[in-house]
């Protein structure tokens, strides 16, 4: 076939592997929309479309055979039971999620940027696989809208739970914090000590020493605290 093909168009040269490849593929999924096509249209029906397409009757008849055997009937009726469980169907098309990753990668960095939020940086690597799969692909580069109420109640649910676990890791963040505050303070004032030990139960003499520790304390808890509420306001954008 693809011999003949080569006989009624000319290729560009250089390009002749990558055309014989997605033409492969074409006719892969061509061929496999076909035989369905043919079992509901024609031989469910009981009609001939030997008049209709290049089809000798001794095929017709191989392809009713193979589809009247009772392995081929088991698979179809399980085919159908999966499909009726299926509640949550996605607009991928036969390719997949390989079909569109590359796709969404690049939609993904040109978000970044312009500035703008990426779905992954919201719901994660998975959630936004799993919305972005069912958005309809005449919806898809405008707005995340669904054509079914039960996906978009369920990505409304995706978005919740993201959102709570941003706010819980933030404030793990925060405490996080805190004890490497009160680490370092700990720290400061070991090291001082051991450096300024105490003369007959006396204070310190040194006064410029602990107002440079105490210096450097305040400096370190400015710090902090502007670090907290730029968190706190990244929280609620």
């Amino acid at each position: 076939m693809w011999d003949k093909l080569l006989t009624r168009f000319v290729l560009p040269q250089g390009s002749e592997d990558l055309v014989k490849e997605y033409t492969l593929k074409q006719w892969a999924i061509m061929f496999r929309n076909y035989k369905p096509e043919l079992n509901s249209k024609w031989a469910k029906k009981g009609l001939d479309p030997t008049k209709r397409y290049k089809i000798s009757a001794g095929q017709w008849a191989v392809f009713l055979e193979q589809r009247s055997t009772e392995e081929s009937k088991a698979l179809r009726e399980s085919n159908s039971e999966l499909a009726k469980r299926n509640k949550y169907h996605h607009h991928l098309g036969i390719g997949g999620y390989q079909r569109k990753l590359a796709q969404w990668e690049q939609e993904v960095e040109a978000q970044k940027a312009k500035g703008l939020p990426a779905l992954p940086d919201q719901l994660g690597c998975r959630g936004s696989r799993w919305v972005r799969a069912r958005v309809p692909a005449k919806k898809a580069k405008s707005s995340l809208s669904f054509s079914n109420t039960m996906v978009e109640e369920t990505a409304k649910n995706i978005f919740a739970v993201a959102a709570k676990q941003r706010g819980a890791n933030l404030s793990l963040k925060g405490r996080k914090m805190s004890l490497l505050f009160l680490w370092v303070t700990q720290s400061i004032l070991v090291v001082y000590k051991a450096s300024h030990p105490k003369k007959d139960g006396k204070k310190d003499s040194d006064q410029s020493g602990k107002q440079c520790i105490g210096n450097e304390i305040a400096t370190r808890k400015k710090c902090l605290i502007i670090l907290r509420r730029r968190l706190r306001e990244k929280s609620k954008r």
